[in-house]
């Protein structure tokens, strides 16, 4: 209540009708009656300015994402990332991301869909974010192929993206040969794979004072 307060100054009924839309959309992509109080929850807790949308604006994500090719059971997924994406944009803005996004990455739709599936923050980002993004994975030799293998390199900004590449060259490992995986992710991944590196590149190829074996 006191993270968005005009939320509770609106008339009763304007909340009831966003949280039977609410509802509705999860019921009938699949959500289970039995989750669907505690996924209300967890979706007003992260950002109660939901309540503070037109309804109207989620049938209409949920009208242009199914026009795009998402399935019920894909919208659910997304639906259920729990932080109101399809309230908190709009057909347009979606539309110019997407398009741009596919512009660059030279993929099918079927692709796009699977980018946005692994990384629906996409989504979130204007063209301009995206052109920096783009370019800066560009400008340390990530191509678009490998993009598409790991999407969500694309929720790394470009300065943590040169800051985590650069650790990654200091301890040998190329990222056009060793892939992505290694780079994504969050801090406490990254870190937990810089960890193995250092932890591999530090042990000895062999124990110079084990005993040597001989034949019998």
């Amino acid at each position: 209540m006191s993270g968005a307060p005009m939320s509770f100054s609106r008339p009763v009924d304007d909340n009831k009708k966003m949280i039977h839309t609410l509802q509705a959309a999860y019921l009938d992509l699949g959500g289970k009656d039995t989750n669907v109080k505690i996924w209300l929850q967890k979706l007003l807790s992260q950002n109660p300015f939901v309540l503070l949308k037109d309804p109207e604006l989620l049938r209409q994500n949920f009208h242009f994402l199914t026009r795009k090719g998402f399935t019920t059971s894909e919208l659910l997924g997304l639906l259920s990332k729990l932080k109101g994406f399809v309230t908190e944009l709009n057909p347009d803005a979606m539309q110019r991301t997407l398009a741009f996004s596919q512009r660059t990455l030279g993929c099918s739709d079927d692709q796009l869909r699977h980018v946005v599936l692994d990384c629906p923050a996409l989504l979130y980002h204007s063209e301009e974010v995206l052109a920096q993004r783009f370019q800066g994975l560009s400008a340390v030799g990530i191509s678009a192929a490998q993009i598409l293998q790991a999407p969500t390199v694309l929720e790394l900004t470009t300065e943590i993206v040169n800051h985590r590449v650069q650790s990654l060259r200091s301890h040998g490992y190329d990222i056009q040969t060793g892939g992505l995986a290694a780079l994504c992710g969050t801090k406490k991944d990254f870190e937990a794979s810089y960890g193995r590196l250092q932890l591999r590149r530090e042990r000895p190829m062999f124990n110079p004072v084990a005993p040597l074996r001989t034949d019998d």
